[in-house]
């Protein structure tokens, strides 16, 4: 019986030694962003953070080809669950991802983050106009582990689609 216990608990070890390796990742980008909600006040950081545009259309383009395409597949991975929010309203996306920006977030220059702002064509269907359905969301490096900003959740931007 004894041992029948010992083996119990140290199964429910195991399994929760587990549970916490696979979230770790988005612990990580969590604790990452409450440091950085503190150190960062509209893209002006201190306490050894800083936040540098790597990516803008049309124009601006620091990021090598390979990263270019992982960020954009993470964009598209991410407007996916749109389905389950903006889109269960009034609106339409057409589906083509497009990443817009890229905002690189490093820590005392060891990149740390990237900052991820992605649109979908879409349309306001109650008020029959067309624009875009945009986001902004953080990534780590690795791309294990991304959460929408707090304070850009998905909106309709009226305009040209």
């Amino acid at each position: 019986m004894r041992i029948q216990f010992l083996i119990s608990m140290l199964m429910i070890a195991l399994s929760l030694k587990a549970t916490a390796q696979e979230s770790r990742p988005d612990q990580q980008l969590k604790d990452l962003l409450s440091q950085v909600k503190v150190a960062c006040s509209d893209d002006v950081c201190s306490q050894g953070f800083s936040i540098e545009a790597a990516f803008e259309i049309p124009a601006l383009n620091k990021l090598n080809g390979e990263l270019l395409t992982s960020l954009h597949d993470k964009a598209f991975d991410l407007a996916q669950v749109w389905g389950d929010t903006i889109l269960e309203g009034d609106y339409a996306a057409d589906g083509k991802t497009r990443l817009e920006k890229v905002d690189i977030l490093r820590f005392n220059d060891q990149i740390v983050a990237y900052r991820i702002q992605y649109s979908e064509g879409g349309w306001d269907l109650a008020q029959q106009l067309e624009g875009r359905i945009r986001e902004s969301a953080w990534t780590l490096p690795n791309l294990e582990a991304s959460g929408s900003e707090e304070h850009q959740l998905v909106v309709f931007v009226p305009g040209q689609r």
